[in-house]
C-alpha cells in the first residue's frame, strides 16, 4: 500500500513538472486603452527584452460605436499598426508587431478624432504581446503554471528528495 501511494506520487509529480515544462507561452500585458471626444489621443509605454529570432504578435479586443466619419489609428513606435472606424463593435485583432517592436522602451497609441458633440467612444481591451509559442502548445494558463510550480515544491519538500 505505501509502495503504492509513493508510484502516484511519483506520476503525479512527473505530470506537474512537464506542465511546467510544456505550458503556455510568456505574454506582456498591457491592460486597455480607449479614446472618447474628451480624450482623442492615449498612449501606453512599456518595456520588453525583446529575444532575436522571435515572433512577436500583438492582440487585443476592440469595443466601440464608431461611425463610418469616424476612424481610430493605432500606433507602436510611431508607425500605424492598425484603423478601426465604420460601426466597429466587437472584434478580436491580431497582428505580428516584431519588425515594429523595438528592444527596450516601446509606445502603443490610440489617435482619434472624435467631435466634441458625440457619445461614441473606442476601446482596445486586453492587450498583449505574445512571445512564441512552446513546442508543444498545452491549454494552460500561466495560473495553473504557478500552481504546478508550489505543487512541485511541496511535493519536494515532503519527500526531501
Amino acid at each position: 500500500m505505501i509502495q503504492e501511494k509513493s508510484s502516484i506520487f511519483k506520476s503525479i509529480s512527473w505530470i506537474l513538472i512537464l506542465f511546467l515544462l510544456f505550458s503556455s507561452s510568456n505574454a506582456l500585458e498591457l491592460n486597455d486603452l480607449s479614446v472618447s471626444s474628451t480624450h482623442t489621443e492615449v498612449s501606453k509605454s512599456f518595456s520588453i527584452n525583446k529575444v532575436e529570432d522571435y515572433t512577436y504578435i500583438l492582440s487585443y479586443n476592440r469595443y466601440g460605436t464608431l461611425n463610418e466619419t469616424i476612424v481610430a489609428n493605432i500606433y507602436l513606435n510611431g508607425q500605424m499598426i492598425a484603423m478601426h472606424g465604420e460601426g466597429s463593435q466587437r472584434n478580436d485583432f491580431s497582428k505580428d508587431i516584431t519588425n515594429i517592436l523595438k528592444d527596450g522602451e516601446n509606445s502603443l497609441k490610440i489617435v482619434s478624432e472624435i467631435p466634441p458633440t458625440y457619445t461614441v467612444s473606442f476601446k482596445i481591451r486586453d492587450i498583449q504581446i505574445s512571445e512564441p509559442t512552446p513546442i508543444i502548445n498545452l491549454p494552460i494558463s500561466p495560473n495553473v503554471d504557478f500552481l504546478a510550480f508550489i505543487l512541485c515544491l511541496i511535493f519536494l519538500m515532503k519527500k526531501k528528495w
